[in-house]
């Protein structure tokens, strides 16, 4: 399991040091990642200001700590939230739907104080809505719908298929079986 995980990262990561540093086309042939799951997150075709700001929010206050490879796992998963039938429709919604993403559990929303953070952020956001939002960087953490970060152990993790640690998140999904149910 842990060389399995490890596994997953390094290509997860190789993936989006693809995407970054060389520009590869992840839809090519030259990069493949085979997974037994399709991703539930289909190509955004026009990313509005509203969507590109709550991701980026989300990402900011749940991952803003984690390297590059942290807040894009973590923006998967409010994109794999806003495509599952269980969660609302659009990402602000997905955001601030209660007890979901901690950092809005107040209900109150902070202007980021680290402003390159932010930024990197703000990009993260723009990738993932655009150029990423139908490519194998999704597939890989296997329509990861739930995180959460290793100091804590929430109940609802016993009942979810654990996809995978990066950085200090560990995500997980619904079990096949478990399609219908929401937390």
């Amino acid at each position: 399991m842990r060389t399995l995980n490890f596994v997953k990262v390094a290509v997860f990561a190789l993936t989006i040091g693809i995407a970054f540093f060389i520009g590869t086309n992840l839809y090519g042939k030259t990069y493949e990642v085979h997974t037994r799951y399709t991703p539930l997150v289909p190509a955004v075709t026009k990313v509005s200001k509203i969507d590109e700001y709550w991701l980026a929010l989300n990402l900011y206050y749940e991952a803003g700590s984690e390297p590059r490879i942290g807040k894009i796992a973590v923006g998967i998963v409010t994109l794999n939230r806003m495509n599952d039938s269980r969660y609302p429709k659009t990402i602000k919604d997905v955001v601030t739907e209660p007890n979901q993403f901690s950092w809005y559990n107040d209900k109150i929303v902070r202007t980021p104080a680290n402003s390159k953070t932010w930024q990197d952020c703000l990009e993260i956001s723009r990738m993932l809505l655009t150029k990423g939002a139908n490519s194998d960087i999704i597939s890989i953490l296997e329509g990861a719908t739930h995180f959460h970060t290793v100091h804590v152990k929430p109940a609802w993790a016993k009942t979810k298929v654990k996809i995978v640690q990066i950085g200090d998140h560990i995500f997980y999904r619904y079990d096949d079986n478990d399609r219908k149910t929401k937390i």
